[in-house]
């Protein structure tokens, strides 16, 4: 089981459904998905019919507890998650209650429970870069690689989510102005960050580093992936992004890079200044990249900056606000009569692009415009919700 990290006290158990081995639902009505929970009925699952990923997660929630010593009391929301919670009172024994064990609340809570219920982008800068950073590509079923004659119970699943796996662009952090020598010294020092970005000696001198120079420029640096928290130990980094605007995270995001130039003992460009900027981040990024060890050591903070820098850019950026901004359109609209949210929404259309989808070397075309057809779709959906249709 892998489980991401949010902040300190919230996590999700993710899954992309189609490569799910064990389902967490029966390919039934209620089913959107094998990675999803099932649509809540208020009935309870019948022993036969426990999906078996429902098992493995309560199986592994009630050794974690037990790992970190603790006496949960749990709280659920949805079918699926009272089954979990339903397991995992069955797996505790005289022998737990008995044990002085610290007491912890655990809420499950269905992912599907508030799947129609329109969720509202804020002023969290993380918000903002998660939406904008781009998203692992789709992988098949394990199962269906080995059996590809053979359909799977669930390949009539309909239900398409983006992976939960975030990806961020690390050789951006590089400008076009370097000389070829210093670009090449850069992508062979991105491919040595790679193979120590699970290292847990980075402070110990490293006397070996394998020659990375061919795999360097042939395009297999691109994007790190992982999570923030289980990277490094940023928990109360990610928890301050969650309630602060850009402004404020860029000057957070800037006052970590300085600390950590003057653990390496380097000189930061820009002491005393209040405020921060895309270009003060991307020098600080680069200085922190000159040596390998310092790349390994950092790796936390700058992933966070290149996270930043990506959500602030050109078209990111002003897709971002075009998109909140109809948001708010819509919450103050759906409140007037059907007529008016229906104009709202014509005029998204007419000002958005619709996105067709090239098979031939799978490019996507379109033409410019601020918000994709899809995101019109999602406005309408949530447009609609609001005003209770």
């Amino acid at each position: 089981m892998i489980f991401s990290p949010i902040s300190s006290r919230t996590f999700v158990l993710p899954s992309e459904g189609i490569i799910a081995e064990s389902y967490l639902s029966n390919h039934r009505e209620d089913s959107l998905s094998p990675g999803l929970p099932s649509i809540s009925t208020g009935k309870p699952f019948d022993g036969d019919e426990v999906p078996p990923g429902l098992t493995l997660t309560a199986q592994f929630l009630y050794h974690l507890a037990n790992k970190m010593d603790l006496k949960l009391d749990i709280f659920s929301l949805g079918d699926t998650s009272r089954a979990i919670g339903k397991l995992m009172m069955d797996m505790s024994s005289l022998y737990d209650v008995g044990r002085n064990k610290s007491s912890a609340g655990l809420l499950i809570v269905d992912r599907t429970i508030d799947l129609l219920t329109p969720c509202l982008h804020g002023e969290s800068f993380l918000d903002r870069m998660l939406s904008s950073l781009p998203r692992k590509e789709r992988t098949s079923s394990c199962y269906a690689a080995k059996n590809p004659q053979t359909p799977s119970e669930h390949s009539q699943a309909t239900v398409k989510r983006s992976p939960l796996d975030i990806k961020v662009p690390f050789e951006s952090a590089f400008g076009k102005e370097e000389t070829k020598s210093r670009t090449s010294m850069l992508s062979e020092s991105m491919m040595a960050f790679v193979s120590g970005w699970n290292s847990a000696e980075v402070d110990s001198e490293v006397t070996w580093l394998p020659d990375y120079s061919d795999e360097a420029h042939d395009g297999k640096v691109g994007t790190l992936s992982g999570s923030f928290l289980s990277n490094y130990a940023g928990v109360r980094y990610l928890e301050a992004l969650l309630d602060t605007g850009a402004k404020d995270g860029l000057v957070l995001i800037k006052k970590l890079l300085m600390e950590a130039l003057q653990l390496e003992k380097l000189s930061s460009p820009s002491k005393g200044r209040q405020t921060a900027s895309i270009s003060e981040l991307r020098s600080m990024v680069q200085m922190l990249c000159q040596h390998e060890l310092s790349l390994v050591r950092n790796r936390g903070i700058i992933q966070l900056a290149l996270a930043a820098e990506m959500a602030l850019q050109e078209p990111q950026s002003t897709r971002w606000e075009a998109f909140t901004s109809a948001e708010r359109i819509l919450s103050v609209t759906s409140a007037e009569t059907t007529q008016s949210l229906a104009s709202e929404i014509r005029d998204f259309i007419n000002t958005s692009t619709s996105v067709e989808s090239h098979k031939q070397g799978n490019t996507m075309g379109s033409t410019q415009g601020l918000l994709t057809f899809q995101d019109i779709l999602l406005l309408t959906i949530v447009g609609y919700i609001l005003a209770g249709e």
